[in-house]
């Protein structure tokens, strides 16, 4: 074999061998490709699992609240107290794939603000008088008069259907000025974080109205339990049950509350800083020593995946807890 010969050999040894590189290169990227992708594929099957499992166990868990407030009802005749075992204490159900944990809460003690809206016709109303017991309730949770009606007004304008913006409200035309603008909602509220949205509100005085305002689907009014009402919660005395209460001596009420409660609404007036309030000053109607509504909050953990929920039931006619609504995730 001739010099030139051996030459043109070794090239196409050179020329094979890098082609046979390039193939084993290709080849490893379509490999590592192959393998994310049935890794991805395979992390997606997991989640989508774990997701389902999620699904189910939190539907597990509103049939077993339910059962779990219509049997404590039962045992109590519906007349809970402050001190009734599994209510406000933590309860853990284990899984085969992790745990749920929930606590199960009486959740009558509150303002109810879709109280607010009256519907007229074709369009959404504010109550008046449920607004003044509104700000009332706001000045005895510590407010000033002005933060009442600055928050009162901004959430009877959030509610209302029309454009005309109460003396310290606020209607579209100041949130379509925001960035990202949008629009008052022009009907009940659907949950307490839209609060949020609403003119005044902060994270602060958010945080600082949720052991006394609520929403629930209802439209009505919440009646107060004086057996499980917290002292942290009378300003709801005075705001729904007598404005010429103060804060304070109804705080004391509740911090002496007999031990295992009051039996009727007769024994709570027949006290003497309640008596000496005239009639007409009193709303009986909005006490009594039963709940209404009840509340279920927790977290079901499966493998890496923590999802929370939120039930709300309802004691309907036949003294049963009923579900009347429910939330699932952190939006």
């Amino acid at each position: 074999m001739s010099q030139q010969q051996h030459r043109q050999a070794k090239k196409e040894q050179g020329a094979a061998l890098l082609s046979i590189l390039l193939v084993v290169a290709a080849m490893s990227v379509v490999a590592l490709i192959a393998v994310e992708a049935i890794t991805r594929a395979t992390r997606l099957a997991v989640l989508t699992n774990e997701r389902t499992s999620t699904f189910w166990y939190v539907r597990s868990a509103e049939a077993a609240g339910g059962s779990l407030v219509s049997e404590l009802l039962r045992q109590t005749n519906g007349r809970l107290v402050d001190v009734t075992p599994r209510v406000g204490e933590p309860i853990t159900f284990p899984l085969e794939d992790g745990v749920i944990i929930a606590q199960l809460d009486d959740l009558s003690n509150c303002f109810n603000l879709n109280a607010l809206a009256s519907r007229d016709d074709d369009a959404w109303t504010v109550d008046p008088a449920e607004l003044t017991r509104l700000k009332q309730t706001l000045t005895a949770q510590g407010f000033g008069e002005y933060e009442s009606d600055l928050f009162g007004d901004a959430i009877a304008d959030w509610i209302d259907s029309d454009t005309a913006s109460r003396p310290n409200g606020a209607e579209d035309n100041y949130y379509m000025a925001l960035d990202p603008a949008y629009r008052s909602a022009g009907g009940p509220l659907e949950n307490m974080r839209e609060l949020l949205s609403i003119g005044p509100f902060t994270p602060e005085s958010y945080m600082a109205v949720q052991t006394v305002l609520c929403v629930h689907p209802s439209t009505e009014q919440s009646t107060l339990n004086l057996n499980t009402i917290r002292p942290d919660q009378s300003a709801l005395i005075v705001g729904l049950f007598s404005p010429e209460m103060e804060p304070d001596v109804a705080q004391s009420l509740i911090e002496a509350r007999p031990l295992g409660g009051w039996g009727n609404i007769e024994q709570f007036m027949a006290l003497e800083p309640v008596s000496q309030i005239a009639t007409a000053e009193t709303d009986t109607g909005a006490i009594d020593v039963v709940s209404r509504y009840f509340g279920i909050e927790g977290t079901v953990s499966v493998s890496q995946l923590v999802t929370r929920f939120e039930l709300l039931y309802e004691v309907d006619n036949t003294g049963r807890g009923a579900l009347v609504w429910r939330r699932y995730g952190d939006d």
